[in-house]
């Protein structure tokens, strides 16, 4: 929401007309464009990294258990 609110307000400094335009037009499309960038960033990369993750960790804790019960079973130590 604020995203949107941000760029409609971008809107004019990518749209300007008359004197000083070449800057304001730069300014304004920069903005937009970040904002759009980092928008699609947070709303896509993030999760997937989160759950690469999470997954990584899952398996993290499987095997330790797995190798507890090693131990347990046999009297042999495994290294970790």
């Amino acid at each position: 929401m604020t995203t949107v609110a941000t760029i409609l307000a971008a809107l004019p400094l990518a749209l300007a007309t008359g004197a000083g335009t070449a800057g304001r037009r730069h300014i304004g499309l920069v903005v937009i464009g970040g904002l759009v960038v980092s928008t699609l960033l947070t709303l896509f990369l993030v999760p997937v990294c989160y759950s690469l993750l999470s997954r990584r960790q899952m398996h993290s804790i499987a095997g330790n258990s797995h190798n507890e019960d090693l131990q347990a079973g046999s009297g042999v130590r495994i290294a970790s």
